[in-house]
């Protein structure tokens, strides 16, 4: 050990020390990354965050701040960004599918895979080829090798060139539509009945019932991992968010306000260490004269939670989560209220 120690000092008093210098400095940085900026190396009693707006309007559906590369969507078209190129790369878009690190993407007349590297387009599926479901309004919700499936009411049916490759399969229940969808896959939760069903490769795995004492079962949003569930029930006047393991267990109550149940937004963190929650509800009938809540917070699953952001208006006004980043801990939000919404950047740190 002591040899070692002298050869390095000697490196470094024979002028080769500005190169150990900078090994050291990069490895540092490396451990000050890992430690400090990736949100489950932050203890949420040490969290702090600061925010920013975008450079331009959209909603942040990827991000990637290290490689400069963002997926951002404005009304049906999407575009991709690397640096200061903003180039279209779907239009009359329906959903966008992120499975294994890829990125697919549903028109009205066809399956694309885009290349996020480069921005390329590469068609894979047209309307000509579609089955017994309609493909215009149709979502995709999975991918397996050269068989696309897409969703169309309680229907999954998987489609390849050929036409019909799988399928039909029946999933019966509700989930709100995302813009951004998961592979459905590797696990997806739909409500029916005041229960949440858990389905994996189209297949019921799990049905959690509750009573309706607990509340009426409003919405519930699967973690990626398809290990956790955020749900949201009405009890009486009162609107309850849960957090619980995908088989009702553990539940944990994180936000209850009087009011009426409108919409929620669950986004996972790409550890699954952290879920931005975003809520919103109204005062009486839903009319021109009612006051609206919402509320954005962080959770961390078994830690606590840290609220950005509460609002009571008569108008509706909300912070809505899109996406994290895959590189550093930030994520993007974007208001409501906004016609042309710039997205909002909250930067997580220690404090």
């Amino acid at each position: 050990m002591a040899t070692v120690v002298k050869r390095l000092l000697g490196a470094f008093l024979s002028g080769k020390g500005h190169i150990f210098l900078f090994i050291l400095v990069l490895a540092a940085a490396a451990v000050f990354r890992f430690v400090w900026l990736v949100p489950r190396g932050i203890p949420m009693e040490q969290l702090s965050f600061s925010s920013a707006p975008g450079d331009e309007w959209g909603k942040i559906l990827f991000s990637d701040v290290n490689k400069n590369r963002f997926l951002i969507a404005r009304g049906d078209s999407l575009y991709w960004r690397h640096g200061d190129e903003l180039r279209p790369v779907a239009h009359n878009l329906v959903n966008v599918l992120y499975s294994q690190g890829r990125f697919w993407l549903k028109t009205q007349r066809e399956v694309s895979e885009l290349i996020f590297n480069n921005g390329a387009v590469l068609t894979q599926l047209t309307s000509a080829g579609s089955g017994s479901i309609s493909f215009v309004h149709s979502r995709l919700v999975g991918v397996k090798g050269g068989c696309f499936f897409l969703n169309s009411g309680p229907v999954v049916e998987g489609l390849s060139i050929q036409g019909q490759a799988e399928g039909p399969y029946y999933l019966e229940g509700y989930r709100m539509a995302r813009l951004l969808e998961g592979d459905w896959q590797r696990g997806v939760a739909l409500v029916k009945d005041n229960a949440w069903t858990v389905f994996v490769n189209f297949m019921e795995r799990e049905r959690v019932v509750l009573s309706y004492e607990q509340g009426r079962l409003c919405q519930a949003e699967l973690s990626a991992s398809g290990d956790q569930v955020i749900y949201a029930v009405q009890k009486g006047n009162e609107v309850q968010v849960w957090h619980a393991k995908s088989n009702g267990e553990r539940s944990t109550l994180l936000y209850s306000e009087e009011m009426n149940f409108s919409s929620m937004e669950a986004v996972w963190a790409p550890d699954g260490s952290y879920v931005a929650v975003f809520v919103l509800g109204f005062e009486g009938a839903a009319g021109v004269e009612d006051t609206f809540h919402s509320a954005t917070f962080l959770y961390q699953p078994g830690k606590g939670k840290a609220m950005l952001h509460k609002s009571r208006d008569v108008e509706i006004r909300g912070l809505v989560p899109t996406a994290w980043d895959v590189s550093e801990s930030s994520i993007w939000f974007y208001w409501l209220h906004e016609e042309e919404p710039v997205p909002v950047k909250y930067t997580l740190f220690r404090h």
